[in-house]
């Protein structure tokens, strides 16, 4: 008994840093990358996609195979939580775009693809810590994805690819990154 009435106040005043340093092991305690935590989310994550399987002419809609896509899409993107999406002013790019952007209750705005420096810019200033979609073109997509790490590691996407989806996170400090994937 003598042994457990030195040990009792030592566990006792250790409970409480027990508990914290059990709760941060487990990933229950706020840190600062939580929303509970001292400083808000520090990355900018942007999603872009080449406008999905389209019809052929002038400003073409998209086929049918490119709507299913374009749903697939939505589909895919609906466990993430969007703060804007973006299209080119083009029919096939607004199709692809639209069904998550009605997904998540978003408008679609425009940006210009002449312009990919001044929108990627825009991107990392205006959507700082949140999180976007961009649809563009086989060629513009990939050479925003260029803009937005400062790589030129990015080609043209070939004509008869679709589907092709870029994750890029933009961290506020240290370099972005780049995960591919299909959808």
């Amino acid at each position: 008994m003598g042994v457990m009435a030195y040990i009792y106040p030592m566990l006792h005043a250790l409970t409480p840093a027990f508990i914290l340093l059990l709760l941060t092991t487990c990933g229950l305690a706020p840190n600062e990358n939580s929303a509970g935590g001292a400083s808000a989310k520090k990355v900018t994550t942007v999603y872009l996609v080449r406008h999905a399987e389209k019809e052929a002419g002038e400003d073409p809609a998209l086929t049918p195979a490119g709507q299913r896509r374009a749903e697939n899409l939505a589909k895919v993107l609906r466990g993430v939580k969007l703060d804007a999406v973006y299209s080119t002013d083009t029919q096939r790019t607004r199709m692809t775009a639209g069904p998550t952007a009605t997904d998540q209750s978003l408008e679609i705005k425009s940006y210009d693809p002449s312009d990919l420096r001044g929108f990627a810019g825009q991107l990392k200033d205006a959507h700082r810590n949140q999180t976007i979609l961009v649809v563009g073109h086989s060629n513009s997509t990939p050479a925003l994805v260029n803009q937005l790490t400062g790589t030129t590691d990015y080609a043209a996407i070939d004509e008869a690819i679709f589907g092709d989806l870029f994750v890029v996170t933009v961290p506020r400090n240290g370099a972005p990154s780049v995960r591919e994937q299909q959808y």
